[in-house]
């Protein structure tokens, strides 16, 4: 019997090793091949980590800001020690004790290391990467598959279009990506754990990881509730062991986390404000005139040109600012923007309801949808035509459109006949249990309760493919599911006792 354990834990370490390896060479080919593309920075992560560097503020200059989450760009400002000191921002200490402390860090990775800004992200990207990969093909073997299926879907992480494009731009995708597995692994161990007797730290540390998660990407907030909600059903119908304690700590573990940033925006802003102020502005750009008439007159699955209606809104909203009297770029007109920005959306919804409902369905569908939009025929035209290189380039991703798009029509056909297989296999084991808990306990329902959290939100903001990115880390164990010879990994996971 030993040595038959022993067998299996080689095969297992085995098929992990393998499904790290593949994704260290698959992810860091990707990444270190294109470090140029982290010159781009859409969201302004990299100018706001410069500037903590350099001011230690989060926002521009002097000025705070809360218009985005703050866990990211702080990951990266820490990445300045590894880079050299030609490639960092002006620093300027407050005092010579901070300055030596420095001088003394910045010496000592420059000896070292001495890595470009770009070659940094694309390190930390790469770590997260592999990261996810391995705690996937964790969370596969948690749920019950074997360990030749949880290399399987930790490999389609590892070559996940969505995951491997994001990693190579200054954005939170594949951080985010990162903690959702996380979580859920988390999740899934802190309810194996409940009646231990440190079931309490098991909780304590979902909700830290929990936390973790809202600061890098706000729509994990609905997760936390979702997760909060589920373990309330199972923690007050299951009471052998104080489940008020378990739940408590939990909330504890969140509020440890996100209560220090809700602090820091009460004294900024005058409001305990627990994600950020970026809400408005993404709720009017889903829910707008001017994108209601391009649903109603073109196809509704095309790009929207939106240049005028950016035009239309920045000259009515600096028209509002000076009606309101408040100085541009200030805490106070961040504040003011979020709110207009909101007002405006709810107008457009209340104004056109039937549009709204629409647009909805439109955004449910564009963040399943399995191919990138494809180049605007004029440009295209206009690029054939400049020289052979661009032709080429227009050539080269339409090929590429394809392979993502073939990629994932199969990779989405499968999960959803594997959450069918997944459906009626629960159903008839749980036949004879069918209890509410026993539903909430299922090692499968955090995943599902994830895909609701990113999806709920974005039936109302503004989505596109890559709002999809943390599904990505269980989207393919549930398709490698269609191949499991057992459904045993169904069954509610049998609660681990307190040896004392």
């Amino acid at each position: 019997m030993p040595e038959a354990s022993s067998k299996r834990s080689s095969a297992s370490s085995s098929y992990l090793l393998m499904a790290i390896l593949i994704a260290t060479i698959v992810r860091g080919g990707i990444l270190f091949r294109s470090l140029d593309s982290f010159n781009a920075d859409p969201d302004a992560y990299q100018r706001l980590a410069d500037n903590l560097w350099s001011f230690g503020v989060f926002g521009s200059g002097k000025t705070p800001t809360a218009f985005r989450p703050p866990l990211y760009p702080a990951s990266l400002s820490a990445l300045i020690y590894l880079r050299s000191s030609a490639d960092r921002p002006d620093s300027k200490p407050s005092d010579q004790t901070t300055q030596k402390t420095n001088s003394k860090w910045q010496n000592y990775f420059d000896a070292k290391l001495a890595l470009s800004k770009n070659a940094a992200i694309a390190l930390w990207h790469w770590l997260l990467g592999v990261a996810a990969v391995a705690l996937a093909f964790a969370l596969a073997v948690n749920l019950g598959l074997s360990k030749k299926l949880a290399c399987l879907a930790s490999l389609l992480v590892a070559v996940d279009p969505i995951l491997l494009g994001q990693s190579r731009l200054v954005m939170t995708e594949t951080m985010a990506a990162f903690f959702a597995v996380l979580c859920l692994l988390a999740a899934a161990l802190a309810v194996k754990r409940r009646n231990v007797s440190n079931a309490a730290f098991a909780y304590l540390t979902l909700g830290l990881l929990l936390g973790l998660a809202t600061l890098c990407r706000p729509t994990f907030f609905a997760f936390a509730a979702l997760v909060g909600l589920n373990l309330l059903v199972v923690e007050f119908v299951d009471r052998k062991k104080r489940p008020t304690l378990r739940l408590a700590a939990l909330l504890c573990g969140l509020a440890l986390v996100v209560a220090p940033w809700t602090a820091r925006n009460y004294r900024v802003f005058n409001r305990p404000i627990a994600t950020t102020t970026h809400d408005g502005y993404t709720l009017m750009l889903a829910n707008n005139p001017e994108l209601y008439r391009h649903y109603q007159t073109a196809d509704p699955f095309s790009l929207w040109d939106s240049a005028a209606f950016h035009k239309r809104t920045e000259s009515e909203y600096a028209r509002a600012l000076q009606d309101a009297q408040i100085a541009p770029g200030s805490t106070n007109a961040e504040l003011f923007q979020n709110e207009w920005t909101r007002a405006q959306a709810v107008d457009a919804i209340q104004k056109e309801p039937h549009a709204f409902l629409f647009s909805c369905l439109v955004r449910a569908c564009e963040l399943w949808r399995v191919a990138p939009h494809d180049v605007d025929p004029t440009i295209a035209a206009s690029a054939r035509s400049a020289s052979p290189q661009s032709s080429a380039k227009i050539d080269a991703f339409k090929n590429l459109r394809f392979g993502i798009g073939a990629f994932y029509i199969v990779e989405l056909t499968l999960a959803f006949v594997g959450a069918l297989k997944l459906w009626f296999a629960r159903r008839k084991a749980k036949r004879a249990d069918p209890s509410l808990q026993s539903a909430c306990l299922s090692p499968w329902i955090w995943g599902f309760l994830l895909v609701i959290s990113v999806q709920i939100p974005h039936l109302f903001f503004w989505t596109n493919m890559r709002m999809r990115a943390p599904l990505e880390v269980f989207i393919p164990i549930v398709a490698v599911f269609v191949f499991a010879k057992s459904a045993r990994q169904i069954e509610e996971p049998a609660p681990e006792e307190s040896v004392a």
